[in-house]
């Protein structure tokens, strides 16, 4: 059966589809498609910046979040397809703003343009995370130290900058969490946390990647609701060897190769061989820094297994036998040891 016309009770062009009684030309041009509150709000950290919403503070620009504060207090009308929002935003105050609202769609081929106005009131309020970054408020401490010798230049920087960009990034992510205080102490530095979960992640992060033994301990600060609240300490001590030392037990002479949060993998001068060693297994190794111990030494001559090299201290030519006959670079890398030339295998440099 064949479908009967209708026909447009505005313009009375016939059409296989009304809305509203109206063709779609002449209800896309009868407007009222999308609404608008004559006021909103949003509030604004004074301090930092951050933006609330829904609830959360989370890193936006101002402008953004305003244009997303009017995409989300904006009806539309479901019979139009939306393709455009454009926001025009105009200062009268210091919180204040006025906004100038495009709005372009489309029915049926026919284009949809409208056009609203609001105004934005800027709310300063201090965000939970700057209040109590004012008050220098935390719940941990992560002490860092060493074992038996000083920090290597830019050690500590490495670590500090570690740990600021982490509590940077987590805080981006709407995490109530920042650095309350750093003090400098004789051995070291303290970094305070204002939230000790994060604290605990983070000191096992710098442990793994830095190396290091972990102490734990716990202080009672207070009652919330009716339970204990405990402030943490979290000492990281360094480990008195580092990547590339040489540690030395009796007559045995390692190179470190790498060490992890379980142990080290070394390798051991005279053969060439590597092993693995946990922690505690080489606490009583004798260890020579690689400032003072590993130098670079000019190969003069090769055969076989037997070398002649230019002591970097006399310039006199020596004698050393390496374990494994392989292709040497101009120069390599040595550790001389009690009147001793140990060369350190050019495949782990």
């Amino acid at each position: 059966m064949k479908r009967s016309k209708a026909f447009c009770v505005n313009c009375g062009r016939e059409t296989d589809r009304l809305i509203d009684g109206l063709c779609a030309k002449c209800y896309s041009e009868k407007g009222g498609f999308s609404q608008i509150d004559g006021r909103l709000r949003i509030e604004m950290c004074p301090v930092c910046g951050f933006i609330k919403h829904r609830g959360k503070w989370i890193e936006e620009d101002l402008y953004e979040g305003m244009r997303r504060l009017i995409i989300e207090n904006t009806s539309f009308s479901p019979q139009i397809t939306w393709r455009r929002v454009d926001v025009d935003f105009r200062r009268k105050g210091k919180t204040l703003y006025d906004a100038a609202i495009k709005i372009e769609g489309e029915i049926d081929g026919n284009k949809v343009e409208e056009n609203l106005y609001t105004e934005i009131l800027v709310e300063k309020t201090v965000c939970p995370r700057c209040s109590r970054k004012a008050g220098k408020y935390y719940e941990a401490i992560i002490q860092i130290r060493t074992d038996e010798r000083g920090f290597d230049k830019g050690e500590m920087e490495s670590i500090e900058k570690y740990l600021t960009e982490s509590v940077n990034r987590l805080g981006k992510e709407g995490r109530d969490v920042f650095i309350a205080d750093r003090k400098e102490t004789r051995g070291g530095v303290d970094f305070y946390i204002s939230d000790k979960r994060v604290a605990h992640s983070l000191v096992y992060q710098i442990r793994d990647r830095f190396g290091g033994e972990i102490k734990t301990s716990a202080k009672l600060f207070g009652m919330k609701d009716g339970v204990k609240q405990y402030r943490m300490t979290y000492l990281l001590r360094l480990h008195k060897y580092r990547k590339h030392d040489v540690i030395v037990k009796d007559e045995k002479i390692f190179y470190i190769k790498w060490f992890s949060s379980s142990g080290v993998k070394a390798v051991d001068l005279k053969s060439w061989k590597e092993y693995s060693f946990r922690h505690k297994e080489i606490v009583d190794f004798n260890v020579l820094r690689k400032e003072d111990f590993v130098r670079e030494a000019v190969v003069v001559s090769k055969r076989g297994k037997e070398i002649q090299i230019l002591d970097p201290d006399t310039y006199r030519t020596v004698d050393a036998v390496i374990p494994a006959e392989i292709e040497l670079d101009k120069t390599v890398k040595i550790v001389k040891y009690r009147d001793e030339i140990f060369l350190i295998p050019p495949s782990i440099e």
